[in-house]
């Protein structure tokens, strides 16, 4: 994978790790790479709505939302078994897991 994306990635992977807003310059030590890097690969990504800048640093951006939709859509999940799975979790309180395994992939899906 070309390092930029490869980084961009994990700059995703960050904010969307940390507990709150986080500062370009804490991405910056956290990736280890330079601060002109992040800001390049922050401004790409905020552009695109992946993120969002707010006064206290980077948050997730309003495109993730529409992307989870698509990933759902895509997986196709029946909705009478998606209904099961959210009911499983409500009454057991822990996280309930589905898979599948068609034309040599597998496939799982969690609530």
């Amino acid at each position: 994978m070309p390092q930029s994306v490869d980084r961009a990635l994990d700059l995703l992977d960050a904010v969307a790790e940390a507990p709150g807003p986080v500062t370009a310059k804490a991405l910056a030590r956290r990736l280890d790479c330079g601060l002109s890097t992040v800001y390049a690969l922050l401004g790409a990504l905020t552009d695109r709505g992946h993120l969002a800048r707010t006064p206290a640093g980077y948050t997730l951006g309003y495109r993730l939302p529409s992307l989870h939709r698509a990933f759902q859509r895509q997986l196709r999940i029946d909705e009478r078994v998606h209904e099961v799975l959210l009911r499983l979790r409500r009454v057991s309180g822990a996280d309930v897991f589905f898979s599948t395994y068609r034309t040599g992939r597998s496939r799982w899906w969690t609530a």
